[in-house]
């Protein structure tokens, strides 16, 4: 279990990855440094704004002493203080919804707030964030019902009941959900996904996810090369990606079979981005 603090980018600003939770997927590099330019890009606009997540994510460790320490280079804040703490969870297995639910394109997020016993047991759950998906909303809840907890501390390091937060996805790009992943996308999953996301969310937000990584990707990558582009430059530069993003939605309408990363000419930037959250 790791515990990462992170800064969350308020949902009423125009910014990259606006309206999302930063989930870290700690691991690879590459997936660091988005993660890492993300942060910089959030700090820009709140640095006293603060969230903290449990990220159980072991997978794609570095495979070298060399990429190792390039990933811990990274700089990130720093640690929370021990106590008083609040629960931690263990995920487990990634989330699954019903086919029917994937075939209507459901994907997204849902949060509950658990209160957890000193004792470590749930002793109630409560829907604090709607996926707006029935499927993803009841699975997110049962997978929070079965899974294990430990309390949360005082500042003098004793047990006591207290709330933590439980925040879970599925969608078929997320390499995280069971048959998932970016590299074998399609323009039909695309179509699919992005077309329930858009009716389940009118009011625009949150951004459907590989819309977001698309039109952030120019900032995303000024940032990991150094610069601190103006919120007007970011801006502009957002805008200039809704506009591609607009063309490549309807290639793929007409192109459904092909490969969503095969109309990307920075796939491999995208694929990165797409998969560190």
């Amino acid at each position: 279990m790791v515990l990462f603090a992170i800064a969350p980018v308020p949902e009423s600003l125009d910014t990259d990855v606006s309206g999302y939770a930063l989930s870290m997927k700690i691991g690879s590099m590459n997936s660091g440094f988005y993660c890492a330019a993300a942060l910089m890009l959030a700090v820009m606009i709140s640095p006293n704004s603060v969230a903290q997540e449990a990220l159980p994510k072991e997978h794609n460790a570095p495979h070298s002493e060399e990429a190792a320490a390039h990933a811990l280079s990274i700089p990130v804040p720093a640690p929370m203080k021990r106590h008083p703490s609040n629960p931690i969870f263990l995920r487990g297995d990634p989330l699954d919804i019903p086919q029917w639910a994937k075939d209507e394109g459901h994907n997204g997020f849902a949060v509950y707030t658990a209160t957890v016993g000193t004792d470590g047991n749930l002793v109630s759950l409560v829907l604090k964030r709607s996926s707006n998906s029935a499927a993803i909303d009841e699975a997110v809840r049962r997978r929070a019902e079965a899974m294990y907890y430990a309390a949360g501390t005082n500042a003098a390091g004793e047990k006591v009941e207290s709330s933590v937060d439980v925040r879970m996805s599925y969608a078929r790009f997320d390499t995280d959900s069971p048959g998932g992943g970016i590299v074998d996308y399609t323009c039909a999953d695309l179509i699919r996904e992005y077309d329930w996301f858009k009716i389940a969310h009118p009011s625009g937000r949150p951004i459907f996810w590989p819309e977001n990584a698309f039109t952030s990707l120019t900032n995303m990558t000024l940032v990991i090369g150094g610069s601190q582009p103006s919120i007007e430059e970011r801006r502009a530069n957002r805008r200039q990606g809704e506009k591609a993003w607009d063309k490549l939605i309807r290639q793929c309408r007409r192109e459904p079979q092909t490969l969503l990363l095969d109309h990307i000419a920075q796939r491999e930037s995208f694929r990165d981005l797409v998969e560190a959250f």
